[in-house]
C-alpha cells in the first residue's frame, strides 16, 4: 500500500471560482444509480444501514401512530383542503426531518463524507485530471491499494483527516431549528406545503457541497458569495433532496447518494473549470 501525503493544490486556489453546471436538479437522481453502480462504495453504505433503518421505521410508525390523526384535526380547523392527504404529508417531512437531524449528528456525516471524496477521486481520475486527488488530499491523507495482477492502479482508500471535515455544530442546529420554525406553514391551504419545501430547498441545498468548500480552501466571505452566485442552482438540488427524503425507508438510501450527486455536481464543475481556463492538467496514468 502506498500513501499519498503530500496536500497539493498549490495552484488551485488562485483559480478562479468553477461556474456550477445548470440542471443542477438532476444529480440527485444521477446519484441513485452511481451508487449502486460503484461496489467499492458499498461498504460504507452497509456500515449504517441497519441502525438507520431501525431509527426510520421507528419514527415513521410512532409519529403516524399518535400524531395522524391530530393532524388531520388541525388542519380540517385551519380550512385545509383535503386534510387526511396533507396529514400524511406532514407526517412524512418530520419524520424525514427526524431522522435526517438523527442521522446526521449520529450516524451518517463521516460515511456521506467518504461517499463525497471516493466519488470526486473516482470521477476527476476518469476524466483525466488530479485535482480530485489533489483536492482530498488538502484534508485527508490518501492510500491507495496496488493491484499488482494486472499492473493498474488500486482502489483509493481514504486515511486521517489533516483538518476537521464535519458540519459545524450551529449549521446543522440553525437548520433543526428552522425546520421547526417552518413546519407549521403546512397550515396554509394550498401554498403552505410548496412553500415549506422551498424553504427547506434554500436552505439544505448548499449544506450538500459544505464539504466541497472545505476542499476548495474557502473562507466564508467566498463561500457566501459563492452560494448567492448559485442561489437558485442550490435550491433546486436541495429541492430534490427534500422530496427524496419523503420516501420512507429508502430516504436512508438516498441520504449517500444525494451525497455522491453533489460530488459529481462538483466534478463536473472541477472538469468545466480546467476546460474553459485553459490550464494543462496531470494526467492520472492507468
Amino acid at each position: 500500500m502506498t500513501t499519498s501525503t503530500t496536500p497539493l493544490l498549490s495552484t488551485h486556489p488562485g483559480l478562479p471560482p468553477p461556474p456550477l453546471p445548470n440542471r443542477s436538479f438532476i444529480y440527485p437522481i444521477y446519484g441513485i444509480p452511481y451508487v449502486l453502480s460503484h461496489p467499492s462504495l458499498y461498504p460504507i453504505l452497509l456500515s449504517r444501514v441497519a441502525p438507520l433503518l431501525v431509527v426510520s421505521i421507528t419514527t415513521i410508525t410512532l409519529l403516524f401512530v399518535f400524531l395522524y390523526l391530530p393532524h388531520v384535526a388541525i388542519l380540517a380547523l385551519f380550512g385545509q383542503m383535503f386534510p387526511m392527504y396533507y396529514a400524511g404529508i406532514m407526517i412524512l417531512q418530520e419524520s424525514a426531518g427526524v431522522v435526517s437531524i438523527l442521522a446526521e449528528a449520529f450516524f451518517t456525516e463521516q460515511q456521506i463524507i467518504d461517499v463525497f471524496d471516493m466519488t470526486l477521486l473516482e470521477r476527476t481520475g476518469k476524466e483525466g485530471l488530479r485535482v480530485g486527488e489533489e483536492m482530498v488530499g488538502r484534508v485527508r491523507v490518501l492510500e491507495r491499494r496496488e493491484v499488482r495482477e494486472n499492473g493498474a492502479r488500486g482502489e483509493w482508500v481514504l486515511g486521517k483527516y489533516r483538518v476537521y471535515p464535519y458540519l459545524k455544530f450551529k449549521e446543522s442546529f440553525k437548520c433543526s431549528v428552522l425546520f421547526l420554525v417552518e413546519l407549521p406553514l403546512n397550515l396554509i391551504p394550498v401554498i403552505g406545503t410548496p412553500l415549506f419545501f422551498l424553504l427547506q430547498a434554500y436552505h439544505l441545498g448548499p449544506l450538500h457541497h459544505y464539504h466541497y468548500f472545505q476542499l476548495m480552501g474557502w473562507d466564508d466571505a467566498t463561500r457566501k458569495e459563492y452560494i448567492r452566485q448559485n442561489r437558485w442552482k442550490y435550491i433546486a438540488f436541495g429541492l430534490v433532496h427534500v422530496l427524496l427524503q419523503l420516501i420512507p425507508v429508502f430516504n436512508i438510501y438516498f441520504l449517500f447518494s444525494t451525497g455522491a450527486g453533489a460530488a459529481l455536481w462538483a466534478s463536473k464543475a472541477e472538469g468545466k473549470r480546467f476546460e474553459e481556463d485553459g490550464r494543462e492538467t496531470a494526467v492520472v496514468h492507468e
